[in-house]
């Protein structure tokens, strides 16, 4: 069964140029900006695919309408089990060379982006292409998340996976989120990419293990998402709990991803210090000393570890001078 999967990748025909995957829950006033920007792509062929995650609004009526009148789109509809649940049924369904992710409140860019990365990919023989995230606030006023790329990468410049990523955290320029990438469909099939369900901050595990195993990469500057910015939404302890865990788990799957390695020490330095921004922005999550506490205990244990020996230890000193002003905030704001 093993050959024969791999044999179908290998030669399969793929039936569109580009698979963009649109999970969609309970957004029915944001949805006909979304896919109007998919209609408008030109010279490409790409087909769409609808997951309505259990959604109560009137989304999917609005899905249905979109599939009926146009051959384009199709409709998937699913109990809600999540984002990452969703994008894997969408995976498991492409018919296109390539793919893309569309989060269904936000919008492409312009009609002529996704050609233009899926033409790069195309040139170079590339398995993930780079592009331009722009994030668009309500009053209209927008940001390029990352607009100090420009600085240190050259457009269309070529790399592996590996140099890509090393040089993203080092200049402070990394974008984990899945929709600034388009990705090669058989690079992602043969490596049995998937995204872990029931986590919140999903794309910063998916992210290092595509880009690292990337043997080639191209960085464009091409502006091809715009972001929602969406105000007011609140954070309950229970949605903070949730991120908590779900970093959590997050830095054990990558230290699991990174035994892959014949040598874990050896992956670059930038994966590792990767993981301590993760428990960065873990601690700064806390509400309670029972949360914080843990934290430094394993950020103790993981700084100790042989793969953070080539770390610089002033980055390793700020974390720990870090973690322990928060340590003692919270401790005099106790009440006893």
């Amino acid at each position: 069964d093993l050959f024969c999967n791999v044999r179908y990748i290998v030669i399969m025909k793929y039936e569109v140029d580009l698979s963009i995957i649109v999970p969609v829950y309970n957004t029915e006033q944001y949805i006909d900006v979304c896919l109007s920007s998919i209609r408008n792509q030109k010279y490409i062929t790409y087909e769409v695919i609808l997951i309505n995650d259990g959604s109560s609004d009137g989304s999917s009526n609005l899905l249905k309408f979109w599939e009926k009148s146009d051959n384009r789109f199709r409709y998937i509809e699913q109990s809600n089990r999540g984002l990452s649940v969703a994008r894997n049924t969408g995976i498991d369904l492409v018919r296109g060379k390539y793919i893309a992710f569309l989060d269904s409140d936000d919008w492409f860019y312009d009609d002529t982006c996704l050609q233009r990365m899926c033409s790069l990919a195309e040139e170079f023989n590339a398995e993930v292409v780079a592009g331009n995230v722009l994030s668009v606030y309500t009053n209209s006023k927008s940001h390029l998340w990352d607009s100090k790329s420009s600085v240190f990468f050259s457009d269309k410049e070529i790399m592996s996976g590996k140099d890509f990523f090393s040089r993203m955290i080092r200049n402070n320029c990394y974008v984990p989120m899945v929709y600034n990438y388009i990705y090669r469909t058989s690079y992602i099939q043969t490596n049995n990419f998937t995204f872990f369900p029931n986590l919140i901050h999903e794309d910063e595990l998916w992210t290092p293990q595509v880009l690292l195993s990337a043997n080639k990469v191209i960085y464009s500057d091409i502006q091809h998402y715009c972001y929602r910015q969406r105000e007011g939404s609140i954070m309950d302890i229970s949605s903070v709990k949730g991120r908590i865990y779900s970093l959590k788990t997050i830095i054990n799957e990558l230290f699991k991803f990174s035994f892959r390695f014949n040598d874990p020490s050896k992956l670059c330095d930038e994966f590792y210090k990767n993981i301590l921004r993760l428990h960065f922005i873990m601690s700064g999550m806390c509400i309670s000393n029972n949360d914080f506490i843990p934290i430094i205990d394993d950020l103790g244990i993981i700084l100790s570890l042989k793969q953070f020996d080539s770390i610089d230890e002033s980055i390793k000193l700020f974390y720990y001078k870090y973690l322990l002003k928060e340590l003692k905030d919270k401790i005099n704001t106790c009440q006893y």
